[in-house]
């Protein structure tokens, strides 16, 4: 009696990649149960590849938190150039308010000029002559 063998089952293995194989466990015509392990695949390069990728990833992860930090820095900076902005302004408008009162002062005329205060307030002795704090302008 002569006959033909013919498989149950053909199955085409494909890789999703490009990649050569470390190893094959089987021999034509071995017999393959569902989940079992046919060939392990050389992933050396996937492996450099996966290296190279985490070390730019860990590179981009550390310049993000110095960026996020220079970020707060940045916040805080203009937090406190807006507040002495508003402290320089009010400081501004004082020294401009003075600047007018002065010149207002200038603008009415020399009075009279005492070199102490406490002889501007000073009540003079009844009968005497009434003190002098500097020369008189004519009225």
């Amino acid at each position: 009696m002569v006959g033909v063998l013919v498989p149950e089952a053909e199955v085409v293995l494909v890789s999703s990649g490009f990649s050569r194989l470390a190893r094959l466990d089987l021999e034509v015509g071995d017999h393959v149960d569902q989940g079992d392990v046919v060939a392990e695949m050389d992933v050396r390069g996937d492996r450099s590849e996966l290296a190279m990728a985490t070390a730019a990833w860990k590179a981009s992860s550390a310049e993000l938190e110095r960026l996020e930090l220079e970020l707060e820095r940045a916040k805080m900076v203009r937090a406190d150039v807006e507040q002495l902005e508003d402290y320089v302004s009010r400081a501004e408008l004082r020294e401009q308010r003075y600047a007018e009162k002065l010149a207002a002062a200038r603008k009415r005329g020399p009075g009279p000029r005492c070199r102490s205060s406490a002889a501007r307030w000073r009540r003079p002795p009844r009968g005497s002559p009434r003190p002098s704090c500097g020369p008189r302008s004519p009225a």
